[in-house]
């Protein structure tokens, strides 16, 4: 009952690890878009920038 109990227990902290590292990379991938978005928009012509906005 005890090695079920630490295997439940080392199964949730790698869970918790995953999810950490889901969330740091979400969060990258999204700083990353905005941070292309924005050069995308400072290279293009300025009538479509404005469009996309």
């Amino acid at each position: 009952m005890r090695s079920c109990a630490r295997e439940l227990a080392s199964h949730v902290s790698r869970i918790r690890v995953t999810a950490a590292a889901y969330v740091v990379v979400r969060a990258l991938a999204h700083r990353i878009k905005i941070d292309r978005v924005q050069i995308a928009t400072r290279t293009e012509h300025p009538l479509s920038s404005a469009l996309s906005r």
